[in-house]
């Protein structure tokens, strides 16, 4: 990244399906939380026309608050009286990061999640990648804010974020073992369906994602666990949990009934949890008795029910809810927003360092 410069990033969107459009309209959206990046270009090989339309109208986070304009020679969004450039590349190794001065790709295609693929960006003249899917391989981190970003190195360059699930798990389980050690977890994630499911009985790899996802409880698989260990080792081999697909087009909700060596009251959990949330951005907690359309576009990694939560001597269930898609948007222009902030404080380091000498 830029070095000795106080200017804000030049960040990049490299998709332009679910996650890449929430993460584009989440910029515009909440535009002071990201106050040193810039969003700079969007690359997507589908009809610029229709990714104008698709900005600003959707099913789910309905009409766009702002303004979108296209225009031509160069390609590009209008929005607000700033342009961001449009490239239609399959190709991320042919992509004018270097023109641009990109110094954050975030990778939002689902197609680029190991190493290779990852590093055509860094090849095309990119300086660091954010993906937004659990990776395949090695990386340079797996990083969950609120569970691990403290573990962030700015010499990282290919970093992944996980998934929605790990977003929302991950989290409460660093704050429960805070509470007591984490013996054992395992979780249920009652799902929003997705884009790899069809209306009607398709061809999958997964013969019950092969059923209509409007007409059915869908269970499947899950690589939350997987991710988690990487994110917190010491509960490496303690968690374990699946996914049950729902008929709903967004938010989903974690289940997740926790062990501790200790009995606990419920009392105390909870005033426990109502307390520990207060320092998070990413957690939160209500009491409400509210349905999963309550948490379309919350901005939380997690708003644990404590309506819903149970204790069983050593055992406790708690219950949170999670915007699939908006929430995780928001994580990731919130690592470029902590990598922008990491990129100022080395240089002033290194000024310092180099005032002293």
């Amino acid at each position: 990244m830029k070095k000795n410069d106080t200017a804000p990033i030049s960040i990049a969107i490299n998709g332009a399906g679910r996650i890449g459009r929430a993460v584009f309209r989440a910029y515009f959206e909440h535009r002071s939380r990201f106050p040193h990046c810039r969003l700079v270009a969007m690359n997507d090989p589908h009809d610029f026309s229709t990714l104008r339309h698709l900005l600003r109208y959707d099913s789910v986070h309905g009409k766009a608050p702002f303004d979108i304009q296209l225009s031509h020679e160069p390609d590009a969004l209008l929005v607000n009286g700033e342009s961001i450039r449009l490239y239609a590349s399959r190709d991320p190794a042919m992509l004018p990061w270097a023109s641009h001065s990109i110094d954050c790709v975030l990778e939002c295609t689902g197609r680029f999640k190991d190493r290779a693929g990852l590093t055509q960006h860094l090849h095309a003249g990119a300086q660091r990648v954010i993906l937004s899917a659990p990776a395949k391989g090695a990386l340079d981190s797996t990083i969950v804010l609120g569970a691990n970003g403290s573990d962030l190195e700015g010499s990282h360059q290919l970093i992944s974020i996980g998934s929605c699930t790990t977003n929302a798990l991950a989290p409460i389980l660093r704050i429960t073992q805070q509470f007591q050690p984490v013996e054992r977890c395992f979780f249920t994630t009652v799902h929003a369906y997705t884009k790899d499911q069809s209306l009607v009985d398709s061809h999958h790899s997964d013969l019950r994602r092969a059923r209509s996802a409007q007409m059915s409880i869908i269970p499947t698989r899950t690589g939350a666990a997987k991710t988690l260990a990487q994110v917190l080792p010491s509960l490496s081999g303690k968690v374990e949990g699946y996914a049950l697909r729902v008929p709903t087009a967004n938010v989903s909700l974690i289940d997740a009934v926790i062990e501790f060596p200790k009995s606990v009251s419920l009392q105390s959990f909870c005033d426990y949890l109502k307390d520990a949330v207060k320092s998070s951005p990413y957690v939160s907690v209500t009491d409400e008795p509210l349905v999963s359309c309550d948490f379309n576009q919350d901005v939380h990694s997690a708003v644990i029910d404590l309506s819903q939560t149970q204790v069983n001597g050593h055992s406790v269930r708690v219950v949170a809810w999670y915007d699939n898609e908006w929430a995780y948007a928001l994580r990731m222009l919130d690592m470029a927003n902590l990598l922008a902030e990491q990129t100022r404080l080395q240089s002033r380091r290194e000024e310092e360092s180099f005032a002293h000498e």
